[in-house]
């Protein structure tokens, strides 16, 4: 029997299967003892990630959870140094944010990949897509699969990125329907709510923008699906019924970071924190609730939540 290539999409996505099923065999039991909890984060998603932004400052969406924020302080960096987050200067109503790209990155040239060799790849994972920074993520993604790679392209999604993408493919390139074959779309969105999305996330699009980016892709026949990861509402129920008829699959995922990123310095802070613990104690009700739907999928975050406290 040959050797399995464990970078194919093909593999990943029958791990997250498998990695499903004994995850719900341990809820239904409520016996986590043989639940196996390998890498976490985006090893969940792909077993490669790829991106295009220099430096190690926030992206300009400036969200509270930020695990590049985390990085920085964990590696003592100065906080005048995280404050400084790169392209928010003369923010106006969340326009004018830009994320600058490595040249190079943008211009490698990937060497063309077999059966063996190639990989699913998610891009980006440090940083968001904005409107200078998107033609070169199409040039890397086009490049990517033409290479003979998948991609998983991960959003908080802006319309105007969206369209340039979706035209991009079909009239620069010319390749929309090879890029649909090899090439998903997961956009981020926690919660239907913008009283949430704004607390927690910065300059990132509220969440009809997403939503109508999510409706966009599904209606020119791309392969689309939501990340809820950090899920910041207590009905994900709700969330989850919104997005279904648009998507192949959702992943919820519990917020990290919080302790070290969060002080608690009004009563807004107060109460956004305190709907995490609400969450938090109603994960087990929640995977109990979505269990049944085949498009639901659950990060080991929360799969580990569970385990530690059962």
């Amino acid at each position: 029997m040959s050797k399995q290539n464990e970078k194919s999409r093909e593999y990943v996505i029958a791990k997250q299967l498998r990695e499903r099923a004994q995850f719900y065999e341990c809820v239904r039991k409520n016996n986590y003892t043989d639940l196996k909890l390998g890498k976490n984060g985006t090893y969940d998603w792909s077993q490669e990630t790829y991106n295009i932004k220099k430096g190690s400052k926030p992206c300009p969406n400036d969200c509270k959870y930020c695990y590049i924020k985390a990085m920085n302080i964990r590696m003592k960096k100065e906080v005048d140094e995280l404050e400084d987050v790169d392209g928010i200067d003369d923010i106006e109503d969340g326009h004018n944010l830009k994320c600058e790209s490595v040249p190079q990155k943008v211009n490698k040239n990937w060497r063309t990949a077999n059966e063996m060799t190639k990989k699913y790849i998610m891009m980006p994972s440090s940083h968001d897509i904005f409107d200078n920074n998107v033609k070169d993520i199409c040039v890397v993604t086009n490049k990517m699969v033409n290479a003979g790679h998948d991609g998983l392209i991960v959003t908080k999604a802006r319309m105007s990125c969206i369209r340039f993408m979706i035209d991009y493919f079909r009239n620069v390139v010319k390749n929309e329907e090879f890029i649909k074959q090899h090439v998903e779309f997961r956009i981020t969105i926690g919660s239907y709510d913008n009283t949430d999305i704004r607390f927690w996330e910065g300059n990132a699009p509220l969440f009809e923008e997403r939503f109508e980016c999510v409706k966009l892709l599904h209606n020119q026949g791309y392969n689309v699906s939501v990340s809820a990861e950090p899920l910041l509402t207590t009905d994900p129920m709700r969330l989850y019924n919104m997005m279904e008829p648009y998507i192949s699959c959702i992943w919820f995922g519990e917020m990290n970071y919080v302790p070290i990123l969060i002080e608690m310095k009004t009563e807004e802070d107060k109460r956004f924190l305190a709907k995490l613990d609400v969450i938090k104690d109603n994960l087990k009700t929640y995977v109990e609730q979505l269990m049944k739907y085949d498009k639901v999928f659950w990060k080991k975050g929360i799969r580990k939540y569970l385990k530690d406290h059962a």
